[in-house]
């Protein structure tokens, strides 16, 4: 067994749970298990019964395999033999973990498009209903003309009307798979990139 520290502080010790936890990333796993394995093969009965294993909460992760794919590929191989260990076939787990963050950030990019949308219309809603109230319009902190309530909460709906854009091309660019880049240099297997 070993430990390791820094400047006197423990950050691993084999039997210390709490520390195995913290320096693993089985955590992180656990909140984006349904993503990763199951998009690529999504049609594998071994695959369908894991990922409902993850969501239902009844998954037996171990701490001792380094993430969340090496979880999934013990139990596939424990299953269905050497077979199991081809599931990493022109994949690192590098390339897995950015696919998994890229897809988690893709999702909650959708989500939080979504709520903007229903601010966005909550605002035009309201402009609408004080687009006769006048009030005086600012410039360098100087009274400049009079405007309305409503074109004043229009400014702000432009607003999240760009921030919408920019998170839509964000959204864009997550769907470039880096599945295939493995660790240094690709793969020689031929690989969808765009999901």
């Amino acid at each position: 067994m070993y430990r390791i520290t820094c400047d006197g502080i423990t950050l691993y010790e084999p039997d210390n749970p709490v520390l195995q936890l913290i320096s693993g990333t089985l955590k992180t796993g656990q909140n984006i298990a349904g993503t990763l394995t199951f998009v690529l093969a999504p049609t594998h009965p071994y695959l369908s019964r894991i990922k409902a294993r993850i969501d239902a909460g009844t998954f037996p992760f171990d701490i001792n395999d380094e993430d969340i794919h090496m979880s999934v590929e013990s139990v596939l191989t424990a299953r269905i033999g050497d077979l199991g260990k081809k599931l990493h076939t022109a994949r690192s787990r590098n390339d897995q973990v950015a696919l998994d963050l890229r897809m988690y950030l893709r999702n909650e990019t959708s989500k939080i498009i979504a709520l903007t949308k229903d601010v966005l219309a909550a605002l035009v809603e309201q402009a609408g209903a004080h687009k006769g109230d006048i009030l005086p319009g600012y410039t360098h902190l100087q009274r400049a003309q009079p405007i309305t309530f409503g074109h004043h909460l229009m400014a702000y709906a432009m607003m999240l009307l760009r921030d919408i854009d920019r998170m839509q091309d964000a959204v864009r660019r997550m769907n470039v798979s880096p599945i295939g880049c493995c660790a240094l240099a690709g793969t020689t297997y031929d690989t969808d990139r765009l999901f």
